[in-house]
């Protein structure tokens, strides 16, 4: 037993020591068959801050995350609503302050249901996205048009912006504030006319948005 937590060993053949933080939060152990208790004790010690630092930023992004089950909550810029399944003849998803109401004829398909929320975000995002695009670029008084927008799901960057002017925009970031959605644009805009993370670059990001150190801390907290 840890001072913050408790964790599973499992003894597996292996040479090394390996620590996981499952996604319920639990710590698990993966020890070589025969290893002496104190040294995977020490072990987990060295690592204690790894393990809570970990599950800190599990349970934040557990937050926002869309949990595809009735009655869970689902994120849409940047407000948790109660996810409700309804049997219908027709599919569709119908969003209020406090719902979001998914139709379908087989409610408790849970595949295919996540599919037709996920087309949902993905349409909402393409329309609050290109939206916020022309509202954005009119900080930016070199922009004359707004440029070609595309919209992907990856897991390790909020958009992005090519040599050739297309800026290309997480699907998730449909979830977030529309604060945040603003700032991830105009970080990519900057790219339009500094290519890099230079001083010249963030020159520009205080100019067009002051207050973006303040929004890019919150952006991490997802």
């Amino acid at each position: 037993m840890s001072e913050n937590f408790s964790y599973a060993v499992k003894f597996q053949t292996r040479k090394t020591l390996a620590l996981y933080v499952l996604i319920d939060g639990s710590v698990e152990v993966r020890a070589p068959h025969g290893m002496n208790q104190k040294h995977i004790v020490s072990f987990v010690e060295k690592k204690s801050a790894w393990i809570i630092k970990t599950r800190d930023q599990q349970q934040q992004r557990q937050q926002w995350q869309t949990l595809i089950e009735p009655g869970s909550a689902v994120w849409f810029l940047g407000t948790p609503r109660k996810l409700e399944v309804n049997t219908g003849k027709e599919m569709a998803v119908l969003c209020s302050e406090e719902s979001i109401a998914v139709s379908a004829r087989d409610p408790w398909n849970l595949p295919r249901l996540s599919r037709q929320l996920n087309d949902w975000y993905r349409d909402q995002a393409q329309h609050t996205f290109s939206e916020r695009l022309l509202i954005v670029c009119q900080r930016f008084p070199g922009i004359l048009a707004a440029p070609e927008l595309r919209l992907r799901s990856m897991r390790r960057r909020w958009g992005s912006c090519s040599r050739h002017g297309r800026v290309t925009l997480n699907v998730e970031l449909v979830k977030l504030p529309l604060t945040l959605i603003d700032y991830v644009i105009a970080h990519e805009l900057c790219h339009l006319f500094e290519f890099n993370h230079g001083k010249k670059f963030y020159q520009l990001l205080e100019h067009v948005m002051p207050d973006w150190k303040q929004r890019e801390v919150l952006l991490k907290q997802f």
